[in-house]
């Protein structure tokens, strides 16, 4: 700030600045930025619902697919596995009585060890949809 004259050295110029909140020219103002704020509360409170019920969705859809991993690996250990067990003994028996080559018994046993070890990444798989599941139900 500088002084008004050289000959006033102590007297200094002040401007201010009033606004009156109360004057009917600014009631409108007032009531608009009234109704944005409701507004937004509104939009948040939709959006939020929105994205408890996108939550809850994705939570069905996980919990459909991990039963249905227990129902085809339930499916694998009690059909498939025994069979192809039940055909690896009779390949080595026929393998024992010299009607059957042992590449034969070979691919029965890689054949069973390959679907054994298929059913424990399902399992894997399983576990790690289950813990995904229960991050997500108690987030």
């Amino acid at each position: 700030m500088f002084p008004l004259d050289k000959a006033m050295p102590k007297a200094f110029s002040v401007m201010g600045m009033l606004s009156i909140p109360i004057a009917p020219w600014s009631r409108g103002m007032y009531r608009s930025e009234i109704k944005s704020m409701e507004l937004n509360i509104s939009a948040m409170e939709h959006e939020r619902s929105a994205m408890l019920q996108e939550t809850q969705g994705m939570l069905y859809g996980m919990l459909a697919e991990i039963r249905q991993m227990d129902r085809r690996i339930e499916s694998m250990e009690r059909v498939i596995v025994p069979s192809l067990r039940k055909a690896l003994d009779a390949n080595f028996a026929a393998y024992q009585e010299n009607r059957l080559q042992l590449p034969v018994v070979i691919d029965s046993w890689e054949a069973l060890t390959m679907t054994e070890t298929g059913i424990l990444d399902e399992k894997l798989k399983r576990y790690e949809m289950i813990v995904e599941y229960e991050k997500a139900l108690y987030r």
